[in-house]
């Protein structure tokens, strides 16, 4: 199975050739993003939106799972 990892600075357009490449290749998205929200793996030092500490160890389990059913 074919897996590509995109990463990068916010606003460089991962989403868009994400959904591209998906498009082209028939691959699914895996937004690490929407892991993390709908997870809760994320805690907010603050009210500020970018001021927040991830769960690595979560997250870790969480994409592990996530890919599986991807197969």
């Amino acid at each position: 199975m074919t897996k590509i990892g995109i990463t990068g600075n916010p606003g460089v357009g991962k989403h868009t050739i994400s959904k591209l490449l998906s498009k082209k290749m028939d691959l699914a998205i895996v937004d690490i993003n929407n892991i993390i929200i709908s997870n809760n793996t994320f805690i907010k030092k603050n009210d500020l939106a970018i001021d927040i500490d991830i769960d690595i160890q979560k997250l870790r389990q969480l994409m592990r799972n996530e890919l599986l059913k991807k197969k």
